[in-house]
């Protein structure tokens, strides 16, 4: 029995020494991927937090665009009113007016042919 004992110890020992080197290598491994996968978490993280920030900024910047907007329509919305309301009528007045004002001239101008025409008869009757 102390025989079995003693070859039993002398195959374990090897067996064990010789398994501990690769085990402690696969340890390393694990340890120096554990770390590769926290830098890059960390690396993820910070990024993460930059979008996140960037996405504050665009929406702050989308709300301000959202209010001039907002007072672009309402100010031109009152443009729009006074232009609709106050211009035709304007316009409308002026239009006449001038109508009024074309219709004289022709008048005008026809009386001032007609005593053109009247006059060059009466000059070619002195002719002759």
């Amino acid at each position: 029995m102390k025989k079995t004992g003693w070859i039993l110890a002398i195959l374990i020992i090897p067996i064990m020494t010789g398994c501990q080197p690769a085990q402690q290598q696969k340890t390393a491994d694990i340890s120096r991927k554990d770390r590769l996968v926290a830098n890059e978490n960390l690396n993820l993280k910070n990024q993460l937090k930059q979008c996140q920030k960037e996405i504050e900024k665009q929406k702050t910047l989308l709300e301000q665009c959202r209010r001039e907007n907002l007072k672009i329509q309402t100010d031109a919305g009152s443009t729009a009113t006074f232009l609709m309301d106050q211009l035709p009528k304007d316009l409308m007045e002026e239009v006449e007016r001038l109508t009024q004002e074309n219709e004289r001239l022709k008048a005008e101008i026809e009386g001032l042919q007609k005593a053109e025409k009247v006059q060059a008869d009466a000059n070619g009757l002195q002719a002759r």
